[in-house]
């Protein structure tokens, strides 16, 4: 907390909104809603890896949270964990359980939605979200608590650079997984063909 406190630091509430639009469980859709849990957020890199489709006559108690494209959206629920995203465009109009934060509008130029959501997933915040958690199994953080963590903001050039440099390290690790799946398939492949000659 020392070397945040030493540098240009903001609480996170004085730079973005909180989003409490939700869904009624009623309208808006047909026969079934597209629904994001808090396990569905990959934790090395802040994807999305899938939205479910539900039936809204199934619909959980805590699939509540209307979420828009360039929403970011951090888990109260043990938020050390890092299941923190940003939602796509294709996501646009999703229901999030209610176990997420919801950041919509920016309210300052001085720091982007980008760099805001690599911020955000680094151990300088995550460490002080564990800090304000409370509760046994389960820990979690209040949305007023999340507010007050501090987020350091460089000038844009920086925060440009280090946005670029971490999306950039995300999609490597992207295309290796997607190369090691391949491998896997193969190796799998392999093993068959040598069982059935």
């Amino acid at each position: 907390m020392r070397a945040i406190q030493s540098k240009n630091n903001v609480a996170l509430g004085e730079l973005v909104g909180f989003s409490k639009e939700s869904w009624d469980q009623k309208s808006t859709f047909d026969d079934v809603f597209p629904y994001i849990e808090i396990n569905a957020i990959d934790l090395k890199t802040g994807d999305i890896a899938e939205v479910e489709l539900l039936p809204i006559a199934n619909a959980p108690s805590r699939a509540k949270m209307i979420v828009r494209h360039n929403d970011i959206i951090v888990s109260t629920t043990r938020p050390n964990r890092g299941a923190i995203a940003k939602i796509e465009k294709g996501q646009d109009g999703s229901i999030a359980s209610t176990g997420f934060a919801v950041l919509r509008g920016m309210k300052t130029d001085k720091v982007s939605k980008d760099f805001l959501f690599v911020m955000l997933r680094s151990m300088l915040s995550l460490k002080q979200m564990e800090q304000r958690t409370t509760g046994g199994n389960y820990p979690a953080i209040t949305p007023e608590d999340l507010k007050q963590i501090r987020i350091v903001v460089p000038d844009m050039a920086k925060q440009e650079k280090i946005t670029s440099g971490v999306q950039s390290s995300y999609s490597k690790m992207r295309t290796l997984r997607a190369q090691a799946a391949e491998v896997l398939v193969g190796a799998q492949k392999q093993v068959e063909e040598m069982i059935l000659a």
